[in-house]
Order: structure tokens, then sequence, then C-alpha cells
């Protein structure tokens, strides 16, 4: 895969305190790539780093090779951004504000304008003044701005801030069709986990400037991964099942909770464990995996951090 955005080893104080501490990761072309922590975790820092508005104080920001410090207008002329709202000149049509933008950028592609008026749905609207647009409207037609120079990289902060649900949806969509279709690499910040969750192929946890992890977004099973499964038994039956599971395996942690007990297993486990529990005369009714969602792993990954500290 093609690395589109390298940050090496960043690190940057402001007014003698460190905000960000030796930050690393990679991201690369047709992905999506979420930048999750709470407010004060250093996201917003690092995205103006990442855009040229502010110099870290060590390491280096990469962008399709270029040095965003060393070849800042080679660097910058492979990013399209949107840094909080995208800033629109309200008093003009939607296909104007895109031709004033191209003429910005050197050259005006009219065939890009309504490619990109299309991809964003805002074709049967280009005529009509951005004054008149909703914010999810003005939002879309910011991401077609960012978009106009066809970019290497995306960089959106809050995209999805005080849109209703379907403006989030449709900027979801756009946003995984870009990485797909145009091979963008994306990167998106934002504190709303469950959208991030149906829109990152991957995310990077920061807290207090420090990068806590780096995980995929879809956390399918393997062999090599255990899940954690709840069991539902015949009533008076849950405690000789949690002793029947701790000698099936001691390392399924089995605890009761309500009327189910909940467990961690290995997938090519479950045959024999139905098998033991049939041999000890335990009647199961119910075997179901635990989905953990973003903000579980999140949680759980920035709780470990603070312990740690």
């Amino acid at each position: 895969m093609e690395a589109v955005l390298d940050i090496d080893h960043v690190s940057k104080s402001i007014q003698g305190k460190t905000i960000i501490h030796d930050l690393a990761f990679t991201v690369f072309a047709g992905e999506v790539f979420g930048f999750l922590g709470p407010n004060g975790a250093g996201k917003t820092t690092t995205i103006r780093m990442m855009v040229g508005l502010s110099s870290p104080d060590s390491g280096d920001i990469r962008i399709h090779g270029h040095s965003i410090q060393k070849a800042y207008k080679q660097a910058i002329a492979h990013v399209g951004a949107i840094v909080e709202n995208p800033e629109l000149y309200t008093h003009l049509t939607a296909e104007q504000n895109l031709v004033h933008f191209a003429r910005m950028n050197g050259k005006v592609d009219k065939d890009r304008i309504q490619e990109l008026l299309r991809l964003v749905r805002l074709e049967n609207v280009k005529n009509k003044r951005v004054r008149t647009f909703s914010l999810g409207m003005k939002q879309r037609l910011g991401i077609a701005q960012a978009l106009i120079h066809r970019p290497k990289l995306l960089i959106l902060d809050e995209p999805t801030n005080g849109l209703d649900p379907e403006g989030i949806r449709m900027v979801r969509d756009y946003l995984r069709q870009l990485a797909k279709e145009e091979g963008l690499a994306v990167v998106v910040s934002s504190h709303l986990m469950s959208e991030m969750e149906l829109m990152c192929d991957r995310f990077a946890i920061l807290q207090e400037g420090h990068l806590v992890d780096i995980e995929q977004t879809s956390d399918e099973s393997n062999e090599d991964t255990r899940l954690t499964y709840r069991l539902e038994f015949t009533p008076g039956q849950q405690s000789e099942a949690q002793h029947a599971i701790h000698a099936f395996d001691p390392s399924a942690k089995a605890r009761l909770q309500g009327d189910h007990i909940f467990a961690s297993f290995y997938k090519t486990q479950l045959p024999d464990l139905i098998r033991h529990l049939s041999s000890e005369a335990i009647d199961m009714y119910e075997l179901r995996e635990e989905k953990v969602t973003l903000e579980d792993r999140f949680l759980s990954v920035t709780s470990r951090k603070e312990a740690s500290s």
C-alpha cells in the first residue's frame, strides 16, 4: 500500500507545556483513518501541524513523500482539508464557489466541477446561493471544495458537527466512496465514536498528547482471538455450568451476571465446549457472541493507559 501521510516522531510544546509526545503513525491510500481522543488530547493541534498551520518542535510530517516543513508547497499541493467549518462565499452559488476555488488553485476544470457536484449530490442546486443551504449541504460543498485539485490526502476535523442523522450518514457514505473510488487517504477527527466505527478502516487513540494505540475498526473474529460469549442455561444450572466451564478452560474467566454466564473462548473451542457441557448433563439454550463496540474498546484502552500512568 502507498503511504500518503507519514507522521514521524512528532512532538509539540505550547507555552512550555508538551502537547504532543513523540507521535508516529502512517496513513495509506484508499483508507479512512480515524483520529480519536477526548477534548484536549491533541487532535486539533496535530491536524494544524499536518496542514502547516503550526510547526512541530521535533520530528517531521511527510505528505506523499514531501516534508511539510522543508517542502511546504509540494506537500500541501496534495492536501485537501476542512478544519472546523468550511469557508464558503454565501452570496455565491455552489457552482460559483467551486469555480472561484478552482481559480485559486490555478486551473478551472469545468468537467471536474460538475463531477464533484454530482459526487456530493448538489448538482440539482448548483445555481442556488449558498446562504440558502442547510448545514449539511454546506458541509458537502466544503468537501467538494477540498477535492477540487484532486488531492492525495483529505483531512477533516469534526466533519459531522451539527449535522442531523441524515446529514451524518451522507457525509459518512461520501468519505468511504472517495477513499474507494479515488484512492484518497482520508483522516477524520471526531468524538462521535458510533460514526467513526461505521466510517473508518483504522483508528488512532490519542490521550494527553500520547498515541495510546492504533487498531482496526473491524474487530472481526479469527482463530487467534478470544471472543466474549453470552451463555444461557436451564434455570438453576448456572452455578454448575460456571464450574464446568472453568474445568473446561480456566482462562475463559466465566462469570455469572444475572441469568447468563459470560466467558471468553477461541472460536475453534466452541464445538468441544458444547460437547463438554452435554457430557456434564448441562442444558445450554443459547450461545451468542457479545460484540465489542468502538466505544468499549476506546474506554478499555484509555483506562489501561490511565492505570499505567
